[in-house]
């Protein structure tokens, strides 16, 4: 399990880009407190976070606050121009289908973790 987020997502950054990459310092220092504003280092953190996600079929979108009422978007499922191109696709029809089902997926596996926390 992971205990501390920020530093796994600078760890992984790291091993991706090198210890030396601007890249790693200026999204750790930039990025990563826009992503997570609240303080967010653990996974009771997370959990507090997001609440419960919530998957929009007409935008598909995933946001965070379902349990609230209050509901920010949390990831953007579609935009993933690869897909669109794979060969296992005859129109953007069977694409699009594909995103869905994926974020619908992506959506109840954030709530299963979720609920596994404390």
């Amino acid at each position: 399990m992971i205990n501390n987020i920020k530093e796994h997502v600078k760890k992984v950054f790291t091993k991706w880009w090198g210890e030396d990459d601007s890249f790693v310092t200026d999204f750790m220092d930039e990025v990563y407190p826009q992503l997570f504003p609240e303080k967010v280092e653990t996974p009771e953190d997370i959990r507090k976070y997001v609440g419960k996600a919530k998957y929009d079929e007409m935008g598909q979108i995933i946001f965070r606050g379902a349990d609230k009422n209050n509901l920010q978007q949390f990831l953007d499922v579609r935009g993933w121009g690869a897909i669109q191109n794979m060969d296992e696709f005859k129109t953007m029809d069977d694409a699009a289908n594909f995103q869905d089902k994926v974020g619908q997926w992506v959506t109840e596996v954030i709530n299963e973790k979720l609920n596994e926390i404390n």
